[in-house]
């Protein structure tokens, strides 16, 4: 299962059938007996005959539930049972806890009581004493109904990310608390649901949220983003709506957000309206190409740093973790920028051309120049920021030419004129 957990049985031939004999259940050199009794058939037609039976089990001395829920400790007990036959079988599952705890909080009783055939899920009951409540109908084929609703209250993300797989970019997991509800109804073919959710307390990495609040529902096979809406302890603000539609071979995303004052990780904080459109394949997420655009867009720094910033567009991709973009801010700026967010803290690199332009009144370059100061000229050149800490990276710019401009200082009404001039660093935005 595992590099520390190994699930072991053994079977005899009986001639019309296999019959179970042991079960075992091997974790960091600790065996766990399982009871289980019955037999398979070879034929089709003949029935299915199989109990399984455990007790005592240590969620916390278990490697593999351990690593599947994280923060969860306890001793439960099972029982799953398969009847019918090869072609039409019946299984039923239950498990139960007098008392499972969750992370800090007071030990609560749990059950799960379910059923499954190849056509429909039914539970039954899922109770975690006041944490989680869930019942309820699934199909599994076109034809058959969806009706279950489920129930969250304070759920720990860090349960949410050992089940899924999902780390931070610090590797210490997710933090917060989740509260919401799910309502699903319709048929498999055209499924309905609604629901919202409630995080507060989050922090993924170098990301944190005072509270985070989404409504969402399916209507067919068209996933919509209702609203979303995430709150930073420093007043900062990010909402967001949109569309996923899935398609045969790839999925089609649509969602337009909006920043106000809102802290980039450990960088500057961003204000702005963005498009995003985009398409990712079957596996939802681990690859995406689309494009983003921009508008009424605002950097502030540090003090009373801040830069206005002209509408740009850039065509990405996202992969396994990399992200790509290719960048076009009017006809000014273009290049090529690049995020890995695999690593620990996330690297940032960018190689980008500064288009000829005039410096007098444009709206990209003026953003950066000191209100105090007269520009006018020609300005080309390359901006190169080479690989590393991404909020470290951003505050040093490079090879940044200026040729044959000149500067004009109203105080001393002084000019200085120069053919080609290095500037180490822009005004510092971290």
């Amino acid at each position: 299962m595992n590099e520390d957990t190994r699930f072991e049985s053994r079977w005899a031939d009986k001639g019309d059938r296999w019959e179970l004999e042991t079960l075992l259940l091997k974790s960091a050199g600790k065996s766990n007996r399982l009871k289980g009794t019955g037999h398979w058939p070879k034929k089709d037609t003949d029935p299915i005959e199989v109990s399984v039976m455990g007790s005592s089990l240590d969620v916390g001395q278990t490697p593999f539930l351990k690593e599947q829920f994280p923060g969860v400790s306890g001793v439960l007990s099972f029982e799953g049972k398969m009847s019918g036959t090869r072609h039409a079988p019946l299984v039923s599952l239950a498990i139960h806890s007098p008392a499972l705890k969750l992370g800090i909080r007071h030990p609560e009783p749990f059950q799960l009581v379910m059923g499954w055939t190849p056509q429909v899920i039914k539970f039954e009951r899922l109770e975690w004493g006041h944490i989680l409540n869930a019942s309820g109908t699934v199909g599994l084929e076109g034809s058959q109904p969806l009706d279950a609703k489920l129930e969250a209250r304070s759920v720990p993300l860090a349960i949410l990310g050992g089940i899924f797989d999902v780390e931070s970019d610090a590797g210490g997991g997710l933090e917060g608390l989740l509260t919401g509800n799910l309502r699903l109804t319709g048929t498999r073919a055209k499924p309905l649901l609604d629901g919202n959710a409630f995080v507060t307390g989050f922090k993924a990495g170098a990301w944190a949220f005072e509270k985070m609040e989404a409504r969402m529902a399916v209507e067919g096979n068209q996933l919509i983003l209702k609203s979303f809406k995430a709150d930073q302890a420093e007043g900062g603000q990010f909402t967001a709506k949109g569309t996923l539609l899935p398609g045969n071979d790839l999925s089609r995303l649509h969602f337009e957000f909006e920043t106000t004052h809102f802290r980039l990780a450990d960088g500057p904080r961003l204000t702005g309206r963005f498009h995003w459109t985009g398409e990712t394949p079957v596996s939802w997420f681990q690859q995406i190409t689309g494009k983003l655009t921009g508008s009424n867009i605002r950097l502030e720094g540090k003090g009373e740093t801040g830069y206005n910033l002209p509408p740009f567009s850039a065509d990405t991709e996202w992969k396994d973790g990399l992200c790509d973009l290719k960048v076009l801010w009017g006809n000014t700026l273009k290049g090529k920028a690049h995020w890995d967010t695999r690593s620990n803290p996330t690297l940032f690199s960018a190689d980008l051309q500064l288009l000829p332009a005039d410096l007098e009144g444009h709206p990209l370059i003026s953003a950066f120049i000191p209100s105090f100061l007269n520009w006018s000229g020609l300005l080309k050149g390359s901006i190169t920021i080479p690989e590393g800490p991404w909020n470290a990276r951003l505050s040093t710019v490079t090879s940044f030419w200026r040729k044959a401009a000149s500067m004009v200082f109203p105080t001393t009404s002084s000019t200085y004129h120069s053919a080609a001039t290095s500037i180490g660093s822009l005004p510092r935005l971290f």
